[in-house]
């Protein structure tokens, strides 16, 4: 089996928020733009990935990139066996130093046509279902108040016991959000606040000091490993790393380094599902918790993130992200569902999606 065309769909996708999503330091955006890639094979076998940075000043990883990236490395790509996963990741990171994004879709195709292949689906192939139903996290608003406790209290009838948010930009409003949010939940509930690499050390360490009780863990508060180290040391407060874990040699230098205590693994920051499955057994190994997302995207990262949930140990799993609750366009049959706060992944093989081709338009690149 040879890779014999590639073909590049490219869109922009909206967020739920009315007003945008919104990270730390002001910075927002109203959608985002995602890339679809089909792989064709002359045994007639399909596969198609996905990559979406979640805007440009999250990481540094621009949309715009991805097609002249896409431009350098996949005239290398056709001809060769897309079963042969390392060797596309070698291939791929030869041509182009660094870039994950331009990447994670061809890698994610591959996947899919192993898993076609074998008959399969994507989870047997990572793993196996050693979590029949990953759990759920739910985002909650940033807001104190009745709608607040109204939407806590509808997600825990759900069954879901872990909580994100996003923190706001002022720490004095952090501040009192995190104690109402502690009045609010009960024992086995926790959250994460998320700050994007945007507090200062001095201004993590008050939050931590003045919050008051509540079962918190701090996700990326600082924007170096080294201030994280520090704010876990001096304030004894769970760390949970995202941004500036990227690859293995990251993830073993934060963990000797003492910095973390858990992290928020997204396929699309790392290059593709094979770097993030590498990088999720090694966190297995050490014992390290993760919670199994991607940067952003629709039906065909949330396939493969349900499945990278599905074949991770349950002891590594803390939970996986709802993609449909944040970015809610439908792009592919055999989305996974939904129930009582657990994901499934379909059990068709690979992804076991379809894309709509209807919805993600028309080809902007191919190559043959």
């Amino acid at each position: 089996m040879r890779i014999t065309r590639l073909t590049a769909y490219q869109f922009d996708a909206p967020v739920v928020e009315a007003e945008g999503a919104r990270i730390s330091g002001g910075r927002s955006f109203s959608g985002y733009t995602t890339t679809i890639v089909k792989m064709d094979t002359d045994a007639g076998t399909v596969g198609w990935g996905e990559s979406a940075p979640y805007g440009p000043h999250y990481l540094p990883y621009i949309a715009g990139a991805i097609l002249p990236g896409l431009e350098i490395v996949v005239p290398r790509l056709l001809g060769q066996s897309p079963l042969a996963i390392q060797q596309i990741n070698e291939i791929m990171d030869s041509a182009l130093y660094g870039h994950p994004h331009v990447k994670t879709a061809i890698d994610m195709a591959c996947w899919d046509i192993l898993g076609k292949q074998a008959g399969l689906p994507l989870y047997e192939l990572l793993g196996g279902k050693m979590v029949p139903d990953p759990e759920v996290q739910a985002f909650i608003l940033r807001t104190p108040g009745d709608p607040l406790k109204a939407m806590i209290d509808g997600h825990r009838a759900n069954g879901i016991h872990h909580f994100t948010s996003k923190v706001s930009g002022d720490l004095e409003t952090d501040i009192e959000y995190l104690r109402f949010v502690g009045a609010t939940m009960r024992t086995g509930e926790s959250i994460s606040l998320d700050a994007n690499r945007g507090y200062r050390l001095d201004e993590a360490l008050r939050l931590v000091r003045m919050a008051g009780e509540v079962d918190l863990m701090l996700e990326q508060p600082c924007a170096t490993i080294e201030e994280c180290r520090d704010l876990r040391m001096r304030a004894g407060v769970p760390v949970m790393l995202d941004e500036e874990i990227k690859t293995v040699h990251d993830l073993t230098r934060a963990y000797h380094m003492g910095a973390m205590d858990a992290l928020n693994l997204k396929i699309g920051r790392v290059g593709g599902i094979t770097k993030a499955r590498l990088i999720r057994d090694v966190c297995a190994s050490l014992r390290i918790p993760i919670y199994m997302q991607d940067t952003a995207g629709t039906s065909i990262v949330e396939a493969a993130i349900a499945h990278m949930a599905h074949s991770t140990p349950p002891r590594a799993l803390l939970a996986t992200w709802d993609v449909q609750g944040m970015m809610p366009l439908k792009t592919a049959e055999g989305r996974p569902t939904y129930k009582n706060g657990r994901i499934y992944a379909a059990d068709g093989p690979g992804l076991g999606i379809e894309p709509l081709l209807d919805v993600i338009g028309e080809p902007v690149a191919v190559w043959e």
